[in-house]
């Protein structure tokens, strides 16, 4: 017998949630807009009030809707209050779709000057360090740039590649870049396109990295400018598989 995959079927509550939110996204919905009661918003979408309730909640939770006392549910202004877990979502959307190339820019732009910080923290931190402590941190950083450096297979590398980003904020020992780090590197792991054009680049940030160590060994000046230009040589690349269009 061929067993085949189940369909994943779209609940109730989410496709509640997803019609909404694209309402919102789309600006159907406007920032400060009241929705309609419960009860109205249920026979519009066809469901029961149990699961528009479960549903609203997620879009509070989402910063996309929140509830006044004696008002009910207003639209929030996602520009405001928004994080980067909309951004798939938008991309969805047919009035986006067209940016992808643009909103690619931009993430991975975000995500350079996180590096950047990630990496000016780093040079602070091995500077100040003893001679023992800093040895043994340039030792983790090389020692998961040598395995990126000795992969083979494309897959691996780009699991690799996560793990030297990891390595080296973990040395750079801050609480803050981690937390605003992640949502990044999630939401680009999330978008099917951005993921295509990062993996017809594997290892590609592999220069940038052995730059670094280089440098942290050597005791650059100017690191964290070096090793952040080729991070942007590397971020045209991936950005050339993706259509202008």
């Amino acid at each position: 017998m061929l067993i085949q995959p189940i369909p994943r079927r779209e609940s109730a509550v989410d496709a509640c949630a997803r019609t909404l939110s694209e309402a919102i996204l789309e600006g159907e919905l406007a920032p400060g807009e009241k929705l309609l009661p419960e009860r109205e918003l249920a026979a519009r979408l066809g469901v029961n009030r149990v699961t528009i309730r479960s549903a609203l909640g997620r879009l509070r939770a989402g910063r996309l809707l929140e509830v006044r006392q004696g008002s009910g549910h207003r639209v929030r202004d996602y520009r405001r209050v928004g994080g980067p877990e909309l951004l798939p979502t938008l991309l969805s959307l047919e009035a986006t779709r067209k940016h992808l190339r643009l909103i690619a820019r931009d993430l991975l732009l975000v995500r350079r000057m996180l590096m950047r910080g990630a990496i000016e923290r780093l040079v602070q931190e091995t500077g100040g360090a003893g001679r023992g402590a800093r040895g043994a941190a340039v030792t983790r950083i090389r020692r998961a740039v040598r395995a990126l450096a000795n992969e083979e297979d494309a897959d691996q590398k780009r699991h690799l590649e996560r793990v030297v980003f990891d390595t080296i904020v973990d040395e750079a020992s801050s609480v803050v870049l981690p937390l605003a780090l992640n949502p990044f590197l999630a939401v680009l792991e999330r978008m099917p396109r951005i993921t295509e054009a990062l993996a017809a680049e594997p290892g590609g940030t592999l220069p940038a990295w052995e730059l670094l160590v280089t440098g942290l060994e050597g005791g650059s000046k100017n690191l964290a400018d070096e090793v952040t230009a080729e991070l942007a040589r590397h971020d045209l690349m991936v950005l050339s598989h993706l259509p202008r269009r």
